[in-house]
């Protein structure tokens, strides 16, 4: 099973391009800023139509065909869906009841102490969201609640947008390890990220690298990242690309050689790159994309449990949302 696409967003600045992922691996996205960021998760869920081109899943358009995919692909947003004044446990129920109207309430526990478990979040479970606090470790224990709003969905493909941001080196490293655990059970998960660390990157099964005014300038291995635009653009340096030591991937010099600056006579650095966003994308288009070979052969999606409840249904589960929140007016999850 695969995605894949052929994509042109003149409105946004994302310019064409082909790809195709499959299911089982971690894909990174590493994006300029955090609009660019957004716009790309958007295109990859079916949220805005392509002015040309299509994003194919399992031989299907997510856009056109939506209520056929709908079900297998999870979006989990920067911004927090959970409700902060009721806890872990209350929240992943509210999700579950959502996704899986059949279910009894037995079941419907039985998944959401699995989903709690599978990200190791049972210490705190019981207490409210709000009560977690503002630390680095607090963040990091929001993002994996954000993100496991979605997946007690159990989606196919997952896009996450912006999950490593508010994390420090060590809380991103776990992080990445929980969604190698989910690639491991046949998912496809993509997240968007503005400056990965290097041992995210060393865990990544695929890199996608989008340069200003929405151009893709390569996709393929992380750690052949860096030697590809030292080669495709000329770079010529001794500087060791991966860590001999961990095994880490520079990050850092990775920007430094795509927006590397023109010297002038006396040795100082121009405004003037060496080679611009278009350049790396006319070599992108010639020595990646032209060399890949293309899928669309349709093939029957697999049964799904996970649904979109109609108005009537996610009415009552807001309601009774409200009554746990102490009548307040919680944010509802974004349901694809």
């Amino acid at each position: 099973m695969k995605i894949s696409a052929l994509i042109q967003k003149r409105q946004f600045r994302i310019c064409t391009f082909q790809f195709c992922e499959e299911l089982g691996n971690l894909v990174v996205i590493l994006c300029n800023d955090y609009y660019e960021s957004r716009n790309i998760s958007y295109l990859l869920t079916g949220q805005i139509k392509l002015d040309t081109g299509k994003i194919i899943f399992n031989s299907y358009n997510i856009y056109n065909e939506r209520y056929r995919v709908h079900k297998m692909i999870g979006y989990v947003p920067f911004e927090p869906v959970y409700d902060s004044n009721i806890s872990i446990t209350q929240n992943f129920r509210f999700s579950a009841r959502l996704a899986f109207p059949p279910y009894s309430e037995e079941k419907v526990q039985q998944l959401v102490e699995q989903t709690i478990s599978n990200l190791g979040l049972e210490y705190i479970s019981r207490i409210p969201v709000k009560n977690i606090g503002n630390s680095f470790s607090s963040e990091f224990l929001k993002v994996l609640i954000n993100t496991g709003m979605e997946i007690i969905r159990d989606p196919f493909v997952l896009i996450i947008d912006l999950p490593l941001e508010r994390l420090n080196s060590s809380n991103a490293d776990e992080f990445c390890n929980i969604l190698k655990s989910e690639t491991n059970k046949g998912k496809l998960i993509m997240l968007t990220s503005i400056n990965p660390g290097g041992c995210v990157l060393k865990r990544t099964d695929r890199l996608w690298v989008f340069d200003t005014d929405g151009y893709i300038i390569y996709r393929g291995l992380a750690s052949n990242a860096l030697s590809y635009f030292k080669n495709a653009g000329n770079h010529i340096t001794t500087t060791e690309e991966i860590c001999p030591t961990c095994g880490s991937i520079n990050a850092d010099q990775l920007h430094q050689v795509i927006s590397s600056k023109v010297i002038d006579n006396s040795g100082k650095a121009t405004h003037i790159r060496k080679t611009s966003p278009k350049e790396w994308y006319n070599l992108y288009k010639e020595k990646i994309e032209k060399h890949e070979k293309k899928s669309e052969s349709r093939k029957v999606i697999p049964s799904f449990a996970s649904s979109i409840p109609d108005v009537n249904i996610q009415f009552l589960s807001y309601l009774k949302k409200c009554s746990s929140s102490f009548f307040s007016a919680p944010k509802l999850p974004c349901l694809f």
